[in-house]
């Protein structure tokens, strides 16, 4: 039985989401997905030991009908969801900034996954100058977490740099410095192709919001409830209508 406390919790998102997200408003769905929400809670679930992406579960039901075996998939943060690509597409290339992290993924995948594809650690680089640059620039390159103050992710963001324009099915944003990584991911995107942004409620995400408006690109909101978390919020896909690559 949920508890009191969670049905409250669950009654002020659902409020909070009619007001911020009406678009993505949609009362049957939210009454869905509330007992996933709730076991989700319990124990010692997590993205990595269920194997998703941390993501909204309106998002992670459109991801499940999506992916397919002849897809390609480039994602900056590795996770529950390298799995999760790993099982359902051809190709994945996963790029991690933590060594632990990294090397914990490898050794699940080692173990766990039969099509295991190579996590590509690419850490961060001390740099006095990037200690006063704004994580919303995507010139930047700086994550918005205080605890990586003074070091540059330009190396991490370039990572998908070697690979031909408009190569990858699905480009996953959830690592660091996502508006950085999002100005080099998205001319890589194929025309019918999928960019999708993880908390792109952000106010530092605004750039790319903002980048994607208009006819080339086709934004699908999947603002609601996910897993593990006590509040609800907005994991964003846009899918590529056209051959140029829209990048401002």
């Amino acid at each position: 039985m949920p508890s009191r406390k969670h049905l409250a919790i669950y009654l002020r998102e659902f409020h909070r989401l009619r007001h911020e997200h009406p678009k993505a408003f949609d009362v049957w769905q939210l009454a869905t997905f509330m007992p996933a929400w709730l076991r989700s809670l319990g124990g010692q679930a997590s993205a990595f030991t269920d194997r998703i992406p941390w993501v909204t579960f309106p998002a992670l039901r459109f991801l499940t009908k999506t992916l397919h075996r002849d897809m390609r998939v480039f994602e900056y943060g590795s996770g529950g969801s390298t799995f999760f690509f790993a099982e359902r597409v051809r190709d994945l290339v996963s790029i991690e900034h933590d060594p632990t992290w990294a090397a914990k993924v490898e050794e699940a995948l080692r173990v766990q996954c039969s099509n295991r594809p190579p996590v590509r650690l690419v850490e961060p680089e001390s740099d006095a100058d990037a200690a006063e640059s704004d994580p919303a620039d995507p010139d930047g390159y700086v994550s918005s977490d205080p605890s990586w103050r003074g070091w540059t992710f330009r190396r991490y963001a370039a990572s998908i740099d070697g690979f031909a324009e408009a190569y990858f099915d699905l480009v996953f944003i959830d690592g660091r410095a996502r508006p950085s990584c999002f100005k080099h991911s998205v001319a890589k995107v194929k025309p019918g192709g999928l960019l999708v942004v993880d908390n792109a409620e952000r106010p530092h995400y605004r750039h790319i919001h903002a980048s994607l408006e208009g006819p080339l690109w086709r934004k699908l909101d999947f603002a609601g409830p996910g897993p593990y978390n006590l509040y609800f919020w907005q994991t964003c896909a846009w899918q590529r209508l056209s051959a140029s690559s829209g990048q401002p």
